[in-house]
């Protein structure tokens, strides 16, 4: 499929066979000035019927839809023949403007047509004046500025699709805010970043150490942190990182901090820490926002003020349960801590039991739509997602989150809490309103928020919040080593195997690299763990992996059992992406229109091969993805750890080998062995786990609010 020399053709679209607005890749029936009529293919933008563009490619013979010229570049330009004027005046884009009208206007103004049209002299068409002609004239004056801002921003390197996405955003202003700011760009339009912002203003001759890009380059620093986990970054970090990324001396970049913290582009703590930090201003004001709030639910009445706990209290509960009981109940906001077969689930259900007994309401609730499930099946009643029972959507964004409906129960109890990032914990405190009470029970050795914060952790280490840790193992059914293990890594300490022949719920296969590995995985999930255990491949075994990349990474992993899996079924293919009816799926990102979470679980029900178009069940919402959003999904029967967050598996398969090196962390082995309910396989080499095992460091989260929440005196009062 070789394509021809590159050629340089203007044409005009005829007819548009397909296109995906997200990307710009269109297909399309192209004709020449000379006449000639073939197919062209590739980043067209915005394609319209009579739009003419100057095609920068060559002919190929594509195995599938033959022979067509595969566009390398594409820019609009106006018709240059008469036949062109006056189809493209004909098209539907001016307003009252047909064949004839289009013919008319022509053979007055033959080849000048489009500039006499767009300037200002006096003009006289038959048929044609008054506010008709001069809406005309202001139409063709607004076709010319968008051809000719496509062009400039092809000029400066700027793809077909996202210039169409620049000048939606835009319109006639796009090629002042691009030539005044292109760093703009990256902040106003999907799919430009800072990069791409950088390389455009490096076109249009902007210095290096100009004051937009500086500005520009702290900010995307700021917000790489903030992607990272981080709510704040000390400034000594800060500027190391801006500097880096845009090669000028750190000195600059500091006036340049300085400058940004004088227009309030970033907030610069100076309290609570050794060094100043940092801030995106939103972070920063939810990070005060929850101290203070925190602080004053510590002021509100407790569920019970009496020294003896209710009758409803079991009790074959331990003593160390009990008193954490107590805890809960005898604090407006408090934590219940500890990892696997410790009793939590007990405790919670003990303690909605009391609260029930004294006539009090109680709400449950998690942060993902399995945790939820989950918390539903351990405790016999209803649980909600956070964002439903709040009312609000996912956001990618900081600002412009609506309030939260109000939680109107006397105690809520949010499980996972490890899950929680700031913004999410700050909109839950927002719902506490009257008398609300706040119990969060979650694992702080577990892996922290996806988003900005360490809130469980920071809660803990604050010592304010009143903090219940469970540490006795109660659970070990049929006598296993799974949570014991878990225990141990925890620990630091390897875990045990099973006796030769022993039937439990932990093993480790060792293989010589991650290649022996993908295939041991494939026949464990497809074979041998349906037949030796009796789990379903397609909804009881989850793979969980700690990197994307490698022979052992998901993306690898994914399509190897999707091949296992789901061969014969119904296959939509696009590129190198394929989806078959069936496919365990996972969201990418917040998705609004949707109300789809990113990291949301879901499975294909349909496919339609002739359009692309795939089918997702989430929940008991179904929703249709044409294929230029397909990459709002992804396959979902390996995950990474770090997306496993807040789920259980009946049973997980985890490799582990050398090549995922920089994730072999203790707190990401312990979460992979915590997302395990009935059976754990380790699969990898022996070096990689004890790394695993021997490497307590945590990934480090910038954050103040442990030092805000120590440093609010009791006596300030609510």
């Amino acid at each position: 499929m070789e394509a021809s020399p590159t050629r340089f053709v203007t044409a005009t679209i005829r007819r548009v066979i397909y296109h995906a607005q997200d990307s710009g890749f269109a297909v399309a029936e192209v004709v020449t000035s000379e006449g000639a009529t073939f197919t062209a293919a590739g980043l067209l933008g915005d394609p319209t019927p009579e739009s003419t563009y100057k095609l920068e490619g060559g002919f190929e013979d594509h195995p599938r839809f033959g022979p067509r010229f595969k566009v390398a570049s594409a820019i609009p330009v106006t018709p240059d023949s008469l036949d062109g004027m006056r189809r493209f005046l004909a098209s539907g884009r001016f307003e009252g403007v047909g064949e004839t009208t289009a013919a008319r206007i022509v053979d007055e103004l033959g080849l000048a047509t489009f500039d006499a049209l767009a300037g200002d002299g006096d003009i006289r068409i038959k048929g044609l004046a008054g506010k008709k002609l001069a809406a005309l004239r202001a139409a063709v004056r607004a076709a010319r500025v968008e051809i000719e801002t496509h062009a400039f921003l092809a000029g400066i390197g700027l793809g077909p699709a996202l210039s169409a996405a620049v000048i939606r955003a835009y319109g006639p202003m796009t090629a002042t805010v691009t030539k005044e700011n292109p760093w703009k760009l990256a902040e106003d339009i999907r799919g430009i970043g800072f990069l791409t912002a950088d390389r455009l203003g490096r076109q249009l001759g902007f210095a290096p150490n100009h004051p937009l890009r500086l500005r520009a380059g702290l900010l995307h620093a700021l917000l790489e942190a903030t992607e990272q986990g981080h709510t704040c970054l000390p400034n000594g970090l800060l500027v190391e990182r801006a500097a880096e990324l845009l090669t000028v001396d750190h000195d600059i970049v500091s006036e340049a901090l300085r400058a940004a913290e004088g227009d309030d582009a970033v907030v610069v703590e100076r309290a609570y820490a050794d060094t100043a930090r940092a801030y995106h201003p939103d972070l920063h004001a939810f990070e005060v926002e929850a101290a203070h709030r925190v602080s004053r639910l510590l002021f509100r009445p407790a569920l019970l003020d009496e020294d003896d706990l209710p009758a409803e209290v079991p009790e074959h509960l331990s003593d160390e349960q009990r008193r954490a009981v107590a805890l809960l109940l005898k604090s407006p906001v408090a934590l219940l801590t500890g990892g696997p077969g410790v009793g939590k689930t007990t405790v919670i259900d003990a303690v909605v039991r009391c609260i029930t007994a004294l006539g009090k309401s109680v709400q449950l609730a998690a942060p993902t739509g399995r945790a939820a499930r989950r918390m539903e099946e351990a405790t016999g009643r209803e649980a909600a997602t956070i964002h439903r029972l709040l009312g609000i959507q996912p956001s990618d964004s900081f600002d412009d989150r609506p309030p939260p409906d109000p939680i109107l129960a006397d105690c809520l109890v949010v499980d996972e809490a490890s899950m929680l990032d700031l913004p999410l914990f700050v909109q839950i405190l927002r719902g506490l309103v009257g008398k609300t009470s706040l119990i969060l029970v979650g694992d702080p050795d577990q892996l922290p928020s996806v988003g900005p914060g360490n809130v469980l952790s920071d809660l803990v280490t604050s010592r304010i919040v009143p903090c219940a840790s469970l540490t006795r193992i109660f659970r070990q059914e049929r006598g296993g080593l799974l949570v014991r293990n878990a225990h141990a890594v925890r620990e630091g300490s390897m875990p045990d195997d099973p006796e030769p022949g022993e039937v439990t719920d932990y093993y480790f296969m060792e293989r010589a690299d991650a290649t022996e590995g993908a295939a041991l995985i494939r026949e464990l999930v497809s074979k041998r763990l349906p037949a030796k255990f009796g789990f379903d491949p397609s909804e009881d075994i989850q793979v969980l992996t700690p990197m994307h990349k490698g022979a052992c990474g998901t993306e690898s992993l994914n399509t190897l059992l999707q091949e296992s899996l789901r061969e014969g079924a119904r296959t939509a293919k696009r590129n190198d992406r394929t989806f078959r009816e069936g496919d365990r799926v996972i969201a990418t990102r917040n998705d609004y229109e949707r109300n789809l979470a990113n990291g949301e679980t879901g499975r294909v029900v349909g496919v339609i091969d002739a359009t692309g178009e795939v089918t997702g069940q989430f929940g008991t919402g179904v929703h249709r993805f044409k294929p230029n959003e397909w990459d709002d999904l992804q396959l979902s029967y390996t995950l990474t750890v770090h997306k496993s967050q807040g789920s259980e598996y009946p049973a997980v398969v985890l490799p582990l080998f050398n090549e995922h090196w920089p994730m072999l962390r203790r707190a990401v082995l312990y979460t992979a062995m915590t997302r395990a309910r009935k059976l754990l396989v380790v699969v990898g080499q022996r070096s990689a786990l004890a790394r695993a095992v021997d490497d307590a460091r945590k990934a480090e989260r910038f954050s103040l609010l442990s030092e805000r929440l120590s440093g609010i005196s009791r006596s300030e009062g609510p």
